[in-house]
């Protein structure tokens, strides 16, 4: 009587952040015994930028859920079976508390990135994954996947996963250019989710935290619109206003700040009656952000106070750049992978995940939600191949 032997395949996981450590701790919960992860980071240790995530607090996913938040429909599966439940869930059974402010949005409990990072590497370290320096140079697809690295290391796998992420901090175009190495391509890339510069300088304003309304319009009109907290800098805007705006920008575009927006225009009115040089604006405006609004008037006397405190128009010239971004708008596109499974469509047992995907959500825990989903379903992709063998 013949014996049916099973062999222990192999999976390589190319990127210790978000997507990568979820990946790796999902799919050998799944599989134990039956799969040898490993985990391919070039840092010296696995998740260093979710440590500067939601300004170190870690913004887990948000509860107001919606594909509407993402620059392209086709995360729609993704988001819709890894629900936030699913994820706070998970995130519960591996041994983290979370907590949800009134925006929806989720945060780990202490509210310190640390503790998710910590979690990680304890459930690595229970579960017997095994994590390499390695900064992978290039792959080769036989029967097998070869994975190259800078210092000539080697490891032959039967799966392979990119989770390499995208510019943000690191400003490394290396994850793209693997996947380039098994048939993709890659969409344009900029640093979006970043503080905005304008072509004014804003230094006798830098610090004004304001609620305002922004908005961004372009010679055929309005394009977005959102209310929110906007920080002024020397240069430019922060806060999550404007990195959510960057999004949107392109060039020609202008922005409008409505300094008024949560006022009822009858209170406006009232209070600034019979007030034409805007003198009264210290009793409602920080007093540089008043002064310079006066000034705006003498400059422009064709429109009124009303109409300029309901339109600081900036002229923005760029970004702060990669460096300084959360997250990379572009990359490899949806189109070339499974949005079901997130196998690619140009090479099998290939998965891509991530930020390095051309997909990038709004501010408040979307993307390292669609970091976690996306892990979520190649990891159970994989596991459904590997048992089925």
């Amino acid at each position: 009587m013949s014996t049916v032997v099973k062999i222990m395949r192999k999976v390589a996981i190319i990127g210790g952040g978000a997507a990568g450590l979820f990946c790796s701790i999902y799919l050998k919960e799944l599989l134990k015994d039956q799969v040898q992860v490993v985990l391919l980071e070039k840092q010296s240790r696995v998740g260093k930028k979710i440590l500067v995530t939601g300004n170190g607090k870690c913004n887990l996913s948000n509860y107001s859920m919606d594909v509407s938040r993402y620059n392209t429909p086709r995360v729609a599966y993704a988001i819709r079976s890894f629900t936030p439940q699913v994820c706070v869930d998970t995130f519960y059974r591996w041994g983290l508390l979370t907590r949800q402010d009134q925006e929806g949005r989720v945060y780990p409990f202490s509210e310190k990135a640390t503790s998710v990072v910590d979690l990680f590497v304890k459930k690595i370290e229970e579960l017997g994954i095994q994590v390499i320096l390695f900064e992978a140079s290039h792959i080769k697809k036989c029967d097998h996947f070869l994975v190259y690295s800078k210092t000539y290391q080697l490891e032959n796998v039967d799966y392979v996963v990119l989770a390499t992420g995208g510019m943000a901090g690191v400003m490394s175009t290396n994850g793209y250019q693997l996947a380039k190495d098994l048939a993709h391509t890659c969409t344009p890339l900029s640093p979006t989710l970043v503080a905005i510069k304008t072509s004014e300088s804003l230094r006798h304003l830098s610090g004004i935290r304001m609620k305002t309304a922004l908005r961004v319009v372009r010679p055929s009109g309005e394009i977005w619109c959102e209310s929110g907290e906007i920080l002024f800098k020397d240069e430019g805007l922060s806060g999550i206003l404007a990195l959510d705006a960057s999004r949107y920008l392109e060039d020609g575009d202008i922005l409008s700040l409505d300094l008024a927006s949560d006022l009822p225009s009858n209170t406006l009115e009232t209070f600034l009656e019979n007030d034409e040089t805007g003198e009264r604006l210290q009793g409602m405006l920080p007093k540089m952000l008043a002064q310079d609004i006066r000034r705006r008037m003498k400059s422009d006397p064709h429109h009124d106070l009303l109409w300029h405190l309901h339109h600081f128009i900036l002229h923005p010239i760029g970004t702060y750049g990669h460096q300084y971004a959360q997250l990379t708008k572009g990359g490899i596109p949806m189109e070339e992978v499974n949005p079901y499974t997130f196998e690619s469509l140009k090479t099998d047992h290939l998965y891509v995940v991530g930020e390095i995907l051309d997909v990038d959500g709004a501010c408040g825990g979307y993307n390292l939600h669609f970091a976690w989903a996306s892990a979520y379903q190649a990891a159970c992709d994989i596991a459904k191949k590997i048992k089925g063998e």
